[in-house]
């Protein structure tokens, strides 16, 4: 088990402007890589985009498809896009998921935290929130709100040590990564005892063409098979003003999961801190 390339990393947050006035030989070699890439569609600013991104992408090309995707909502915003997520749409959503955490629950990690608003909700309850994600275009836009303990890494190889939160959650962000790298990774940097959360779309909902959807008796196998216990498993569909809770999973919205940490820990190997942890 390693923890990766860290990215990025500020222990306070990412500052709005930077990078604005650099030039090509100020930034790095992945950066410039990043910057180079072309679009995949072009973006019409008086229509909804991004409608037809990755309806064909290949394996190998789903990385930069969804790079290119997250930059442009960091540049442009979500109301600008023809997706969005509930946790950023439903304030009551937000909520609800802050409930579901231990008035104990000290430090968490909130992993695909994009613009913050889910981060936003957890601070002002005094929880300390640290807010990673692989795009820097979204981190800064949560930056210019107001959100700080930001961090750009890939959340398949979180560069924390082992033993370092109490939670962490995943707001609507597991089909964004590998769940046979994730969930291991999670599992290794929560304390005994941690809590996982999910939040993630079941197979028949519309959601963007990159999005690996999931099914709940798949999303608890996996878990269960890298040493999460299952607490508790939840159909949900949100409202404006409500969160309801469905009986069949062809009726829901979202999938949403709590997992523990066993107190066995599963086959972890402790990792010294790196960078932000």
């Amino acid at each position: 088990m390693h923890c990766g390339r860290i990215i990025g990393v500020t222990g306070k947050s990412i500052d709005p402007s930077a990078r604005k006035n650099r030039g090509p030989q100020d930034r790095s070699a992945a950066e410039r890589s990043v910057s180079k890439a072309s679009h995949p569609y072009k973006i019409d600013p008086s229509k909804n985009w991004g409608k037809s991104l990755g309806t064909k992408a290949s394996p190998d090309q789903r990385p930069r498809l969804t790079s290119n995707f997250y930059r442009a909502v960091g540049n442009r915003g979500w109301r600008k896009s023809a997706y969005s997520t509930d946790t950023w749409k439903f304030p009551v959503l937000r909520e609800w998921l802050t409930s579901q955490l231990p008035k104990k629950t000290k430090r968490i990690l909130s992993i695909g935290c994009g613009t913050g608003e889910l981060e936003k909700s957890l601070r002002a309850l005094r929880y300390r929130v640290i807010g990673l994600d692989f795009s820097f275009e979204m981190l800064r836009s949560a930056a210019r709100y107001g959100r700080n303990a930001l961090v750009q890494a890939d959340g398949n190889f979180l560069p924390f040590a082992s033993d370092s939160f109490d939670a962490l959650i995943l707001p609507e962000s597991l089909g964004h990564l590998k769940a046979d790298q994730a969930f291991p990774e999670a599992l290794r940097v929560l304390k005994k005892n941690g809590r996982l959360l999910i939040t993630t779309y079941p197979e028949h909902r519309d959601v963007h063409p990159l999005y690996t959807k999931s099914s709940m008796e798949g999303l608890c196998g996996q878990l269960s098979s890298v040493g999460f216990r299952i607490k508790e498993q939840r159909l949900l569909r949100p409202r404006r003003t409500s969160v309801e809770e469905v009986s069949l999973e062809n009726r829901s919205a979202l999938l949403y999961v709590l997992a523990v940490k066993q107190s066995s820990g599963g086959n972890t190997t402790s990792i010294p801190a790196r960078g932000a942890a």
